[in-house]
């Protein structure tokens, strides 16, 4: 089905104008309140209306208010509130009247409410269906659906005005929830008026149908076809009713179309043949068909959408919030100077050194003692770092093998100490006894 999606399908099927228009309006609200302090504190679907703002904001400025002011029904219908579309409709229906578009979209609103209208698509109509007065035809060359009206089956005397109504009503909104644009769908209607006589007039419901339809559903209806038209209904339409209305509406000619002599080939410039049914000259059985499925549709107060966009309003400025905070705290680290770092090399370096040199004193006060213990006789004391668990087997094998050679130097000091007593004590028994020897001769 066609006719104008509304904001909530949008999105997913790319939108007109006013609907990208909408979104635009939406992303920026979000945006300003992610950066920004928002400047009202009512956001998005329902920002605040300025003198220039346009008629349609205005008319849903004052139908917010007075949900937030008490109004139950236009609390539950917050999405029709919000659906530019719709509004613009009754606007487009009041003639641009701020004031009656409002008070008709909220007299609307609330016979939705009294009416039934939610639940009415699922009301049973099988004892009117029977007669096969009213039913969905096909679609035009636009793919627009055609509500179809045999005028000869109505009987007034069979069901009262209101359940015909009803009954009405029921089609419209099983044919129209049908479509993703709802409550926007666009329809045609054919009235078949073959074979009409006095029995089918029923003043009563024509004035309670004319009411309900135009205060209820403007601008929905695509085009009226009504065929076949005798000379006289034909002569009174092009000569008095048709100028009447083209002052009112320009478009009247595509709006309500009259179909004169062979209305099968007028039919088909506007239907395809496999959308006219088979007695207007066309293919299609509409009992094969079966009726339109209406898709699932659930109102959503303004208190509902004031909280989801209060949620996801916070959720952004928490999240821009704590990306403010983690590049404000990466810009506040402060990186290392090439000053700092030279410093802290430089203490390093010295501290190795120093290392070193206490290790190299100790070495040779280690080698010191080892030598004056050797000359004493003394046991040495172990090499540095040997018999420490401390140290690794690896460091203590390092030790061992530097004490080796200390060790063997002093056994080769130790032999020598003992050559040289040797030699001494050998020269002075040799000069004793030759000392000796000569005192006695």
């Amino acid at each position: 089905m066609e006719g104008k999606k509304p904001p909530q399908a949008a999105s997913a099927a790319g939108g007109s104008d006013s609907e990208v228009e909408i979104e635009r309006e939406m992303h920026s609200a979000m945006h300003s309140a992610a950066t920004t302090q928002p400047s009202s504190p009512r956001p998005e679907p329902f920002p605040a209306c300025t003198d220039s703002s346009a008629p349609w904001q205005r008319v849903r400025q004052q139908l917010y208010q007075m949900a937030i002011d008490g109004d139950e029904v236009l609390d539950h219908y917050g999405d029709y509130i919000a659906d530019r579309i719709a509004v613009e409709r009754f606007l487009s229906g009041s003639k641009g009247n701020v004031d009656r578009a409002v008070k008709q979209l909220r007299d609307h609103l609330h016979w939705r409410r009294t009416f039934g209208v939610e639940n009415i698509v699922n009301e049973d109509f099988s004892d009117m269906k029977e007669y096969g007065e009213l039913y969905w035809g096909g679609t035009d060359l636009q793919g627009v659906p055609t509500l179809t009206w045999i005028l000869r089956k109505h009987d007034g005397n069979k069901f009262t005005a209101e359940r015909f109504v009803r009954f009405l009503i029921y089609n419209i909104e099983s044919g129209m929830r049908a479509s993703p644009s709802y409550p926007n769908t666009s329809f045609n209607i054919i009235v078949d008026l073959t074979d009409v006589g006095f029995g089918n007039n029923d003043t009563e419901m024509a004035g309670l149908l004319q009411t309900t339809l135009v205060q209820n559903y403007p601008k929905v209806r695509k085009a009226l076809y009504v065929f076949p038209v005798n000379w006289f209904v034909h002569l009174f339409w092009d000569g008095i009713i048709k100028p009447i209305l083209s002052t009112l509406q320009p478009d009247i000619e595509d709006k309500i179309c009259p179909l004169r002599g062979d209305y099968e080939a007028e039919l088909l410039t506007r239907f395809a043949p496999d959308q006219i049914e088979t007695k207007f000259g066309g293919t299609l059985d509409v009992k094969a068909r079966g009726d339109p499925i209406p898709l699932a549709y659930e109102p959503t107060s303004v208190k509902a959408m004031v909280r989801r966009q209060e949620h996801r309003s916070a959720a952004l400025q928490h999240a821009a919030a704590g990306a403010a905070g983690a590049a404000a705290a990466e810009t506040n680290v402060a990186s290392p100077s090439s000053t700092t770092i030279k410093a802290a090399q430089k203490l390093v370096m010295e501290e190795q050194r120093v290392r070193r040199k206490e290790a190299r004193r100790l070495d040779v006060a280690a080698r010191t003692t080892r030598a004056a213990c050797a000359v004493s006789g003394k046991a040495a004391p172990p090499a540095r770092g040997a018999g420490n668990n401390s140290i690794s087997s690896k460091a203590g094998k390092r030790g061992v093998r530097k004490a080796q050679p200390e060790s063997w130097a002093a056994s080769v000091l130790s032999l020598r100490t003992w050559v040289m007593c040797a030699m001494l004590w050998g020269f002075l028994s040799y000069f004793a006894a030759e000392w000796l020897g000569g005192a006695a001769g």
